[in-house]
């Protein structure tokens, strides 16, 4: 693939910023390979108090998943 090895070249070049460009490289890396993947649908909610019952539990979720790893 081209873009690997744009990442190789650059990974030998003299440039400053060398690191932020190849960050940049493996953030379109992972975006090439989301757009393979097939878009999720949203979850449809019958009203609000539905939706906002979801986000609260997926928050939850999340913050105890970062603590229990360590993470804060």
């Amino acid at each position: 693939m081209d873009l690997f090895r744009k990442m190789i070249d650059e990974l030998h070049s003299d440039y400053a910023f060398k690191h932020d460009l190849l960050r940049n490289y493996t953030m379109e890396l992972i975006h090439m390979g989301m757009k393979l993947q097939p878009a999720e649908l949203s979850p449809t909610h019958s009203n609000a108090a539905s939706r906002i019952s979801v986000l609260f539990s997926d928050l939850l979720e999340r913050q105890f998943l970062s603590n229990r790893h360590g993470n804060r």
